[in-house]
């Protein structure tokens, strides 16, 4: 149906985890908690507050902005390549 109104389907590839830099963040973030052990909700989320501070504004700022920079960068190549 796509191919007969003259446009091309595009599969995406597999999800990949170092493509999306925000997973890091979460790794982080799960490697504190986990040492935390925290076991009641209102202190896991005190200590979430307090851990937050761990994460500097630049490294935040990496975990945003690079995907984008890659998507952009992806986009740019599938533009290029010929079918």
């Amino acid at each position: 149906m796509i191919e007969s109104g003259g446009a091309k389907l595009e599969y995406l590839p597999p999800y990949r985890p170092d493509f999306n830099l925000i997973e890091n963040a979460f790794s982080k973030l799960q490697v504190v908690l986990r040492k935390a052990a925290e076991r009641t909700i209102e202190s896991l989320w005190t200590t979430i507050g307090r851990l937050l501070q761990l994460f500097t504004p630049d490294e935040c700022r990496t975990y945003f902005a690079t995907p984008a920079m890659m998507q952009r960068d992806w986009i740019s190549a599938l533009g290029a390549r010929r079918f």
